[in-house]
């Protein structure tokens, strides 16, 4: 029996299970940008929890080469994450699940694009969510302006087994436990 060119590209049952195990520790962001990066020219990975009853915005992970990830992570999380097109369209009291890809050129011209965008060198992100009554939950990979074309396809199929992670890595960092990273300790998660 032939392949079909429809089906997705798989990503190997030993990646997944590194992913899986890496993800109740502290170098759960470390082992799933390195992943990424087999696949794709992946330059930050970025995600986060929405309580969407309180509006709070709690960062799950966050991790790169570039400067100013604290900052930019900060930002997003505090005012940003309103202004992004990837979540326009949402029902709050809807479960779905969605991923998509913003091109930093799709967005307006305004202080968004330029801290997360422009001034790193993104030239896009692939991002994969999880909403649900009373909660969203956002993976994104960030391209460098080095990528060309479309982002490969065992991305896309990373990115769904790695929200299956990042809820086990959501759920093994309670808020109530583990007190939100400063600015200083993100920019040393840093790759």
């Amino acid at each position: 029996m032939a392949a079909s060119l429809s089906q997705p590209a798989l990503v190997s049952p030993s990646l997944g299970q590194a992913l899986i195990e890496a993800a109740a520790t502290p170098h759960f962001a470390s082992v799933l940008l390195g992943a990424a990066r087999q696949f794709d020219s992946i330059d930050e990975v970025f995600a986060y929890q929405v309580d969407i009853g309180k509006g709070g915005v709690r960062t799950l992970l966050a991790t790169g080469e570039r400067k100013g990830l604290a900052e930019r992570t900060g930002e997003y999380a505090r005012r940003f994450h309103a202004k992004d097109p990837l979540l326009a369209g949402a029902s709050p009291d809807k479960a779905f699940g969605f991923s998509r890809r913003v091109r930093a050129a799709d967005i307006p011209k305004g202080e968004y694009r330029e801290l997360c965008f422009e001034q790193p060198g993104f030239l896009d992100k692939v991002s994969f969510g999880w909403q649900e009554p009373g909660k969203l939950m956002v993976l994104s990979f960030y391209r460098g302006l080095q990528a060309r074309g479309e982002s490969a396809a065992q991305l896309w199929s990373l990115g769904q087994l790695a929200m299956a992670a990042l809820n086990l890595h959501a759920q093994s960092a309670q808020p109530s436990e583990t007190p939100a990273p400063s600015l200083a300790q993100l920019d040393a998660q840093q790759v």
